[in-house]
């Protein structure tokens, strides 16, 4: 049941978002390396317009380091997004 309220509960708040194309944008610099398995990186980044940290995931085959600039759209709920720039 836990497992339930932990994965689909936020994943069906986000298809709201999803369908009307209105994903969240965050850009800034990695706040450590960024981990994961395979394609999937998740990396917490530092917000440049307010100094929030916001956690997301992206598929991305290369690494991320510590201090990349990064600009990701994500959804606001599950917080997985696409990788739109990396400097």
């Amino acid at each position: 049941m836990v497992i339930f309220f932990k994965m689909f509960i936020p994943a069906i708040l986000d298809i709201p978002y999803y369908l009307k194309n209105d994903f969240k944008v965050v850009s800034g610099y990695a706040r450590d390396n960024a981990n994961g398995s395979g394609n999937i990186r998740h990396v917490t980044i530092i917000n440049e317009k307010d100094k929030q940290e916001i956690y997301v995931e992206f598929s991305y085959s290369d690494g991320v380091n510590k201090g990349d600039y990064l600009k990701v759209k994500y959804l606001p709920h599950t917080k997985y997004g696409i990788l739109l720039n990396r400097k």
